[in-house]
């Protein structure tokens, strides 16, 4: 499985390496790079990744800044808000989100629940200084229940 955290620097790369891509996970800024325009609420966010899945990749991870997450795949989308989880450092929360949703993959879980265990354990990440979060079952079940209604 290729997993893609990020669009590269020039813009004539990205159909190439979509192409190969079985996951993005892309910032507003890269979708932006990518796109040409970046999502700016929740029905941006799913129609961006509803175009790059056109592209390539089977699963969209994209970010709405300040707003959450959009998430697209062959047969459904799904957009969840921010966790409710106060932000005290954003190290590492990308890297948890990216972990999170590969694993959840990886096991064949369904595609919301791994979204949803992805938006958790950024959750887990930014509450507290430091980037390396205690990614246990009983931190993204808390998580899970911070993250609004999508």
């Amino acid at each position: 499985m290729a997993v893609l955290d990020g669009a590269p620097t020039d813009p004539a790369d990205a159909d190439e390496l979509l192409a190969l891509a079985d996951v993005l996970r892309a910032d507003a800024q890269e979708v932006e790079l990518i796109t040409g325009d970046a999502p700016r609420d929740a029905e941006g966010g799913l129609a961006a990744g509803r175009e790059l899945l056109r592209r390539g990749p089977s699963l969209l991870a994209i970010e709405v800044a300040g707003e959450g997450n959009a998430f697209v795949w062959p047969d459904g989308e799904l957009f969840l808000p921010l966790s409710r989880t106060p932000t005290v450092d954003s190290t590492g929360a990308g890297d948890a989100f990216v972990a999170a949703l590969t694993v959840g993959l990886l096991r064949g879980e369904p595609r919301d629940r791994v979204a949803r265990c992805a938006v958790a354990a950024a959750g887990a990440t930014v509450g507290h200084p430091g980037g390396r979060p205690a990614l246990t079952d009983e931190a993204i079940r808390e998580q899970l229940g911070r993250i609004p209604a999508g």
